[in-house]
């Protein structure tokens, strides 16, 4: 039973022994634990390299009917969720709080976890590959634009527009067509690298959130982040996760479409990825010069994430056994 949950939320393990230790770090003269631009670049660039890998030509480009499923999740990705915190979520958060709860919203979804959630779940697993695909590389312009159209007039500004898109060409678009042209041309090399895709992204991942954390915690104009922005970042987090999951469900019913179509859409259309989602923050923040807050303002998908990673293991069980009921 314990080593069966310590597999299943190893990813979860991983990230919390990442905040203590760069907590720890942040307090005392260990220097060396800490990461250079260029190699936090490499890491960011290798997830996407391997995202562009996983890309599967012949399930991406059959799982896209009907257009109205992955339409569906796009919306909720990108419009839904982010008109949901603008009303429900801001009113209740100081500014440091509101920007992480926006970048929260504005993010795709999770191509593993939704895939492997919609499949466990009896669901049709096409769409949702195509649907969280088509999210992570319309998210990979989406994010850096919208931070840019709605926080970057005192922030962008020491960058540039040209040097936030510069810094998404090359660690994000490039490394997805790389890993992708490189998966058709060598196709046993990918195949072969898959079996480790969720080990080195996992890894790769928890080398970015420890950094963050590090340069947070030691920078001393967080400080303000205390026990009560952390309870109601937990809270919200919540709440935000339910309200969405209910609001997705129940409008899915309206698509028309069976039972196992509504499953892949729940899951595409409700979730948030971690591991694009992570170095897509990184690299906005990174290229506005405001790096150091990047630590505090992964709280609301850590959590995010943590709760749809609870909730959706369990909601599997429920969705397959009404699947098997009908």
């Amino acid at each position: 039973m314990f080593q069966n949950l310590i597999k299943s939320y190893s990813f979860i393990f991983l990230i919390i022994a990442a905040g203590l230790l760069a907590s720890w770090h942040s307090q005392s003269a260990f220097a060396c634990f800490e990461i250079s631009d260029t190699v936090l670049g490499v890491c960011i660039a290798l997830i996407f390299t391997l995202q562009g890998i996983a890309l599967s030509k012949k399930e991406f480009t059959q799982s896209y009917k009907p257009s109205k499923l992955p339409l569906f999740s796009l919306f909720w990705n990108f419009i839904g969720i982010p008109l949901l915190v603008l009303l429900i979520i801001f009113p209740f958060v100081n500014q440091t709080l509101k920007l992480g709860f926006f970048f929260l919203s504005i993010l795709p979804s999770t191509i593993a976890l939704a895939v492997s959630y919609t499949d466990m779940s009896g669901g049709r697993v096409g769409t949702a590959l195509f649907s969280t695909c088509v999210s992570n590389l319309f998210g990979a312009l989406y994010v850096p634009f919208m931070f840019m159209l709605f926080w970057g007039q005192n922030m962008v500004a020491q960058a540039g527009l040209f040097s936030v898109l510069e810094t998404v060409l090359v660690l994000i678009i490039v490394p997805v067509l790389l890993g992708y042209f490189l998966r058709q041309k060598f196709d046993a090399a990918g195949q072969y690298l898959l079996r480790f895709k969720n080990q080195l992204v996992e890894t790769l991942i928890t080398v970015i959130i420890y950094d963050s954390f590090l340069d947070s915690f030691s920078n001393s104009q967080n400080a303000h982040i205390n026990l009560y922005d952390s309870v109601t970042t937990i809270g919200l987090s919540l709440f935000l996760f339910s309200l969405v999951s209910f609001l997705v469900w129940f409008t899915s019913r309206f698509l028309k479409v069976d039972r196992a179509s509504r499953i892949a859409v729940f899951y595409t259309a409700s979730q948030k990825s971690l591991c694009s989602g992570i170095p897509l923050i990184a690299l906005t923040l990174g290229a506005a010069g405001k790096s150091e807050m990047l630590g505090f303002l992964l709280l609301p998908l850590i959590f995010y994430y943590l709760f749809q990673t609870i909730f959706g293991s369990i909601l599997t069980y429920r969705f397959k056994g009404l699947l098997e009921i009908n």
